[in-house]
């Protein structure tokens, strides 16, 4: 009921945080928004997920043992800190052969995506686990009043200082270090264990499962955030945040329905996880799956049907072209299958069988990078190639998944 309840109101903060962010920024000011989103998860995703992954994996196991907040707050000092140094070092020397000195970008990005790196991580990591072991009042008012207090601040600096994208995101990277302090804390106190304390180590279980991780997230990057920055080199700045903004916010509805579901079944599939029987596992998967697949389907079909109903309460009337509509309804067609490619993913994980995730992305790869030597002169075109690798990728994925169940049975 609690997770249901804050969903909903984070539905009406998403809305009015939509309708706000497409008024008060430009469509320059947007596309940087969706790059620095881009960059992040490019860090996020690629060198931190997999090891975020790991720690999903055995975390029933390493809960029940020891101190579990000691445990992740090693990880963080050990990962998150080195990471977040190590991109603003290398993102202010970048952008500054890029841009050279013509905009401030070789300082402001770097700056955003460490303290993101580090305070976002922290956030989404502890808030994923006080779901996972059952903290769900918990749960759902920090990330709903997470939500409420980033809307807050963002409109407030957006009106006190200039409306850019810079001061925008700063209005997320507060609310983020306010509410990761407090996840810290409530993670502390709900530990069990609390004398039994073990330090992250990168052991060789660890060596093992993350390599594959990496390339995988490294493709899936290139899928997910990367054509971004080839779209602005085909269409440049305002055509590409058409663009960005038709797929984000179909994202952010697929994202949604994931606030409403995926609390309420992940927690029976992380500790599927830690089952020894392979059949066990997939069982565990199985009725993952065919919990989550239905609604899936479910939020495409309404989403189509009022495409036009939701481009006008999700974007400022002044941002609204048709264009924007059509590439609307192409990226939820895109984040549907995005969706079901995620959750067949996670069977894959739970089976140590990265190899085949790697091997569904070969081909979307490929297709990926022939798009600067593709002749396209719309982006709407763009749009409807980057559907089609992403239905191949989905098939892909569909085909090696049962090449590993065969294998069990």
């Amino acid at each position: 009921m609690w997770i249901i309840f804050s969903a909903f109101i984070r539905i009406l903060i998403l809305i009015a945080l939509n309708r706000l962010l497409t008024k008060q920024l430009d469509f320059q000011n947007l596309s940087s928004y969706y790059i620095v989103l881009s960059i992040y998860n490019f860090f996020g995703s690629i060198i931190i997920g997999p090891f975020g992954e790991y720690i999903i994996k055995i975390f029933f196991k390493t809960n029940s043992n020891y101190n579990i907040a000691f445990f992740l707050e090693s990880f963080y000092k050990k990962l998150f800190l080195p990471i977040a140094f190590m991109s603003l070092i290398l993102l202010v020397i970048g952008l500054y052969f890029y841009f050279g000195l013509t905009n401030n970008y070789f300082i402001e990005i770097p700056v955003l995506i460490s303290l993101m790196l580090i305070f976002r991580g922290t956030f989404d990591t502890n808030i994923y686990f006080i779901n996972a072991l059952g903290y769900y009042r918990g749960y759902s008012i920090l990330i709903t009043f997470n939500a409420l207090v980033y809307y807050g601040l963002s409109f407030l600096f957006t009106k006190i200082f200039q409306p850019t994208y810079f001061i925008w995101i700063g209005g997320f990277v507060l609310s983020n270090i306010i509410f990761s302090t407090i996840t810290i804390y409530v993670l502390r106190s709900y530990a069990i264990n609390k004398n039994s304390k073990r330090k992250f180590y990168f052991n060789s279980k660890l060596k093992k499962f993350v390599p594959s991780l990496i390339i995988i997230n490294i493709l899936l990057w290139f899928l997910t955030d990367g054509f971004r920055f080839l779209s602005e080199f085909k269409f440049g700045l305002e055509s590409s945040a058409i663009l960005l903004l038709g797929f984000a916010l179909a994202s952010q509805l697929f994202s949604i329905m994931a606030n409403f579901i995926l609390p309420i079944f992940t927690p029976n599939l992380v500790k599927g996880y830690s089952e020894k029987s392979k059949i066990t596992r997939y069982i565990s998967f199985k009725n993952y799956f065919l919990k989550v697949a239905p609604f899936l389907i479910l939020t495409l079909i309404l989403s189509l049907l009022f495409s036009k109903t939701l481009i006008s309460v999700l974007v400022d009337e002044s941002k609204i072209k048709e264009e924007l509509i059509i590439i609307f309804i192409i990226g939820l067609l895109v984040e549907f299958l995005r969706s079901l490619i995620a959750v067949i993913k996670n069977y894959k994980i739970s089976e140590n069988k990265l190899i085949y995730q790697i091997y569904s992305l070969i081909i979307p790869s490929i297709l990926l990078v022939l798009i600067p030597f593709i002749p396209m002169n719309s982006i709407i075109i763009f749009a409807l190639y980057m559907f089609f690798i992403y239905f191949i990728y989905f098939i892909t994925s569909i085909l090696f998944s049962l090449r590993l169940k065969n294998s069990i049975d």
